[in-house]
């Protein structure tokens, strides 16, 4: 039975297939998150800074911080859940080891997204009294950070080369997940030893991830005829 073939029968098994607005709406919504996220001028402090003057930035910008957060963390997050798992299962792998193992990849950045912001929460409600532990909050946003700009650089590649071993055909949609995750993995080497060049890794990963989760949700319809 050829990959297509069996994309076509699992598809049939999972009685969907679904709409490809599924994942394209997830994908708006992930962009949209970040992009409005990015707007607020929100100058929360950061774990380089001095605790008072990390606290005293968090206390000044509230409630902005938080607002941002929740855009680019708390909605972000739960919106690229639901394109991996709506993708995996427009491609009709969602119920394989490969899709339930990567949805795993999607679960991982979602809930480190969730993560960030839920700290981001204590450490402003605890910026105006305890500036060590404030400190110390904005720190651990930034280990977070790191622990999912990895999980992100995984899932970047793997979810492309599902849709090309479940029979999905795209010459270019490889190549772009291998620069993006490579921009993922030096970014978040930033965290660790910033440098300039680590730091437009930074931003310029962030692009390449937005510009990823569009194209990805494009590719969702694709397997659903034998000459896609």
């Amino acid at each position: 039975m050829s990959p297509l073939s069996t994309v076509q029968h699992t598809s049939t098994v999972e009685g969907t297939p679904r709409p490809g607005l599924g994942p394209l709406a997830a994908a708006v919504v992930y962009t949209a998150a970040w992009v409005l996220g990015l707007t607020i001028p929100a100058e929360e402090g950061r774990a380089s800074d001095d605790p008072v003057v990390a606290s005293a930035s968090l206390v000044d910008a509230f409630p902005l911080p938080v607002v941002q957060a929740l855009l680019v963390h708390g909605v972000a997050g739960v919106a690229l859940y639901i394109l991996v798992v709506r993708s995996l299962r427009a491609w009709g792998i969602a119920r394989t080891a490969k899709g339930r193992t990567i949805a795993v990849l999607g679960a991982a950045a979602g809930g480190l997204s969730a993560g960030q912001f839920a700290v981001l929460l204590v450490a402003s409600a605890t910026a105006a009294a305890d500036p060590d532990l404030t400190h110390r909050l904005l720190a651990l946003i930034d280990e977070i950070d790191v622990a999912k700009l990895l999980v992100l650089a995984a899932l970047v590649v793997t979810l492309p080369l599902a849709y090309r071993s479940a029979g999905g055909r795209s010459r270019w949609i490889l190549p772009f997940s291998g620069i993006a995750a490579a921009l993922l993995l030096v970014g978040a080497s930033s965290f660790i030893a910033p440098t300039p060049p680590t730091s437009l890794a930074l931003g310029a990963s962030l692009v390449a991830l937005l510009v990823w989760s569009i194209a990805v949700a494009t590719l969702a319809p694709r397997l659903r005829t034998p000459n896609a």
